[in-house]
């Protein structure tokens, strides 16, 4: 518990130095991989369904969520209508629960333009912990990721120009009853970005979040409404809100909407819809009214399993 803290502390350290720095690296760390959550618009950090992706954000819930495995594979398109910036992205992520413990892994591709040669990249490689304080009641996690993004390639020396960054979440999650669940954490503190020399060293997107979901049961329907708030540290505020219906545990309709700050994902409305059985799932989100019309369009297909 001494080194957890102590890993806190430090990464706390590394990031108050930059957080009043303008420009932000590494932005694609924080698009939605998990197609269920990107139908809520970034809302749903307080859910406790599902745990696939739980690598690349809130590793809290994997002691929670009630399954002993789930895996998922999901295939997105951002930006589908802009012709030099569409960019496809893969993403895989599985989890397992044992006891009080929790363990995941994920892995994400994104590939856009091909041009002169040279195809620009993002990739993301997530780990996930997590450990159930009060079983069944109180969780924390620990995220942790590399990432690395391929801009361009220099033309006089061939050399291409990249961007790396290590950083990590923490988080708590807690099951108030049946029906409520809240949660807190930070995200993404990591080190500055150097990029192509003489450029000033660029913090990661840090923030602070808090959310909730309301998750009353019934016979064959089942609803779940969920709201989320973020602080970026360089000096900007999001807030999303979601919403599920289900029923009969097989058909879902989602929908969710995300006012976003000056940094981050923008603003953007997003619905989506789900099905599962036996274990597996098929999930799809589609984004429009996004800000500046920046992501309108972009949607995200994909299936999983679980038991």
């Amino acid at each position: 518990m001494r080194k957890l803290f102590a890993v806190i502390g430090l990464s706390f350290l590394t990031v108050i130095p930059v957080l009043a720095q303008d420009a932000q690296a590494l932005l694609f760390t924080r698009f939605e991989r998990n197609p269920r959550t990107a139908a809520f618009a970034g809302a749903g950090t307080a859910s406790v369904n599902g745990m696939s992706y739980s690598a690349f954000r809130q590793a809290a819930v994997l002691p929670l969520s009630g399954k002993k495995f789930d895996a998922g594979f999901n295939f997105q398109m951002w930006r589908p209508g802009d012709t030099f910036d569409k960019t496809n992205s893969f993403n895989l992520g599985a989890a397992l629960h044992l006891g009080r413990f929790g363990f995941s892994l994920g892995g994400a591709l994104q590939r856009g333009v091909t041009e002169d040669n040279f195809t620009p990249s993002q990739k993301m490689l997530g780990l996930g912990l997590g450990f159930a304080i009060i079983p069944g009641k109180l969780s924390i996690g620990l995220n942790a990721r590399l990432a690395k993004e391929s801009i361009f390639k220099d033309a006089e020396t061939g050399n291409e120009v990249a961007l790396n960054g290590f950083s990590a979440d923490f988080s708590a999650l807690y099951c108030i009853n049946n029906a409520f669940s809240a949660t807190l954490g930070v995200a993404t503190l990591g080190n500055s970005v150097k990029g192509s020399e003489g450029t000033d060293p660029m913090p990661q997107p840090a923030s602070a979040y808090l959310g909730g979901s309301w998750h009353p049961t019934f016979d064959q329907h089942s609803l779940e409404l969920m709201l989320d708030g973020e602080f970026y540290f360089a000096g900007s505020a999001t807030m999303a809100l979601g919403a599920e219906y289900g029923f009969k545990n097989m058909l879902f309709a989602r929908a969710g909407y995300r006012l976003a700050g000056r940094y981050g994902v923008p603003s953007h409305l997003a619905l989506g819809l789900g099905f599962q059985f036996a274990g597996f799932r098929l999930d799809a989100s589609y984004i429009t009214l996004s800000q500046n019309k920046v992501l309108n369009n972009s949607f995200s297909v994909g299936l999983g399993y679980s038991f």
